[in-house]
């Protein structure tokens, strides 16, 4: 699941998107968006609330599997297209 760009859809944070950092258990999943939320402070959300839309592509999975803080602002740069087109 990591690696994976998903969009909210209960909260206060409703329709926006973020990239799955990892899984937590069963039921949540750590969630990283490149602004507030980073390899540091990763948002944890209910994986019912969110809808599963695509994947990012591979160098951002490799920046995730790396947590490499120099290159978040990739992710960020992503997830501001990615909601463009939505």
């Amino acid at each position: 699941m990591k690696g994976l760009v998903v969009k909210s859809k209960k909260g206060r944070d409703k329709g926006k998107l973020y990239i799955v950092m990892k899984t937590k258990d069963d039921y949540y999943v750590n969630l990283i968006d490149g602004n507030k939320y980073n390899f540091d402070r990763p948002k944890r959300k209910n994986k019912k609330h969110l809808d599963m839309l695509d994947m990012a592509p591979n160098d951002l999975i490799t920046i995730i599997e790396k947590l490499d803080m120099r290159s978040i602002y990739k992710i960020k740069q992503f997830l501001k297209l990615k909601a463009k087109e939505e």
